[in-house]
């Protein structure tokens, strides 16, 4: 199949209008000041392009339930949105409770989306058919950047990986580390032990950070736990003791995002890094369904993730806060799913 882009010129306007504001938050500059995003925006124009888009090969009734991360709540009622323009005899219901929540859903009710806001294992995947979810098959259909974030008084020039491991996780010490191990030598915190915000176990966020970035290193204990990116941000902004993790495209006022220490330098926090490969801290976002179903409801679920993974889905991604999933990934879950005659 051929594959065209309707993308518009007023699809350009609309990424300038996303990254430039995004860029000058995540910099904590004025915008006169903030650096030129036109190659991110350039980029982004030229991935969008190359995507497929949605065209209907069947029409699908009944209901979707979608189920799942907190993380990908907008960008799931955006899809619904758009997915109703071509199927209006199909009802979405939307369930945000958390990744964990997906596996529990998908194995009660078959023919449910999952969505994770994170990698699904094999052994995740194993665990679903010994269930008796018989053909579990994951679509990645976006990625996140996940951003340091401390209050915007806060001077820690950059972190590195193994700080974040040594502030998170009590692999290397029993002892959380106080600012002045971390770079911050003067000024009234430098002394003060690191206060650590989380979100809950049920998130993506820290099933992210846990299994993918810290290797299964036991979580530290006693910090926040918040249940969402905005939540987590307004308690950074009280307190410049204060450090997170979150979606790095999320806002809050007087926050920042830190420079992640990578390949021997600094890397910048910005959308420019991510697209070009630099940024290290990035996630995939899933979505799981049975394929072995083939009634109305579950064709209908099938061809919700069709949907998602096309060209107006990936631009809802990125107004979401997201990233587009590499091209290689959008087709061959288009391929997964041509076996079903959706497209």
């Amino acid at each position: 199949m051929a594959r065209t882009s309707v993308l518009s010129v007023s699809s350009v306007a609309l990424l300038c209008a996303i990254l430039a504001p995004m860029t000058c938050l995540n910099a904590q500059v004025p915008a006169a000041q903030a650096p030129n995003n036109s190659a991110g925006i350039a980029e982004l124009y030229g991935m969008l392009q190359a995507i497929e888009p949605y065209r209907k090969t069947t029409e699908v009734s009944g209901k979707v339930r979608v189920v799942g991360s907190t993380a990908m709540d907008t960008v799931a009622h955006m899809w619904s949105t758009g997915f109703k323009q071509f199927h209006k005899n199909v009802a979405i219901e939307i369930t945000a409770a958390g990744s964990a929540d997906a596996l529990k859903q998908i194995v009660g009710d078959r023919k449910v989306v999952a969505m994770l806001s994170r990698p699904v294992k094999d052994d995740e995947i194993e665990e679903l058919k010994k269930a008796g979810v018989q053909q579990p098959t994951r679509f990645i259909v976006a990625r996140e950047a996940l951003g340091v974030w401390v209050h915007s008084s806060n001077p820690l020039p950059s972190i590195s990986g193994d700080q974040l491991r040594a502030i998170f996780t009590k692999e290397s010490s029993a002892e959380i580390p106080t600012w002045s191990t971390l770079g911050v030598t003067t000024g009234p915190i430098a002394n003060k032990p690191v206060k650590i915000v989380l979100r809950p176990e049920t998130s993506g966020t820290h099933a992210f950070l846990k299994e993918f970035v810290f290797a299964g290193a036991p979580m530290r204990e006693g910090g926040q736990i918040l249940q969402s990116n905005a939540e987590v941000l307004s308690a950074v902004s009280t307190d410049p003791e204060m450090i997170t993790v979150c979606g790095l495209r999320a806002s809050g006022k007087s926050v920042r995002s830190v420079p992640l220490f990578a390949g021997g330098k600094p890397v910048a926090s910005d959308d420019q890094a991510v697209l070009s490969g630099q940024y290290p801290l990035t996630r995939y976002l899933t979505l799981i369904v049975d394929m072995s179903q083939t009634d109305a409801q579950a064709k209908a679920s099938q061809e919700f993730v069709h949907f998602a993974l096309c060209q107006t889905a990936q631009l809802d991604a990125i107004r979401a806060g997201f990233f587009p999933a590499e091209l290689p990934k959008l087709r061959a879950g288009l391929d997964q799913l041509q076996g079903n005659q959706l497209r």
